[in-house]
């Protein structure tokens, strides 16, 4: 392929990004402020904005709706999941705690003191992952009842930056 081609595509895949990225924001948008836009407005605006032609833009749309469609599918796997850990870390608690109450009552030789600290460090630590796993579900599952995505275009660089701002803003509250 020579260069001038190249530059061709190059352009083009910039701008089918720029596109790209426009129309998921401006779902996302219209997903929070409750309304609905029909496909062929949000058509034309490609078309206007950013000079595609009518298939182009339909390409643009079809792909954008995918991508948030298979968010919003994937939050009923990342829920099981999350919930499938969340009994896991209750019932390793719940193991430890029995260890502790045995330990309380004399009724083990075994456990020393240094190992009772060890299991009471535990069961904080549990506690902790449990209180985390409750909110990242509770989280998902307003996320899923508002229909409200999360997508992350372009490099990891830009991944990391919002999980990040994501951090500061956990620690500002």
């Amino acid at each position: 392929m020579d260069s001038e081609a190249d530059a061709a595509l190059t352009a083009y895949a910039r701008l089918f990004s720029r596109a790209m990225r426009t129309t998921y924001a401006e779902q996302e948008r219209a997903v929070r402020e409750g309304r609905e836009q029909s496909k062929a407005i949000r058509k034309a605006q490609l078309v206007e904005a950013f000079h595609l032609t009518s298939r182009q833009a339909n390409a643009v749309l079809m792909e954008a709706d995918a991508r948030r469609k298979s968010i919003l599918e994937l939050y009923d796997t990342q829920l099981e999941d999350l919930q499938t850990r969340l009994r896991k870390v209750r019932k390793q608690l719940k193991t430890v705690r029995a260890t502790l109450a045995k330990h309380k009552a004399g009724k083990t030789i075994r456990l020393t003191q240094a190992r009772a600290a060890s299991s009471r460090e535990k069961a904080f630590r549990y506690q902790t992952r449990i209180q985390k796993l409750e909110a990242r579900i509770a989280e998902l599952k307003r996320l899923k009842h508002e229909g409200i995505t999360h997508l992350t275009f372009g490099m990891k660089d830009r991944l990391r930056m919002r999980a990040e701002l994501k951090t500061r803003k956990q620690i500002r509250n």
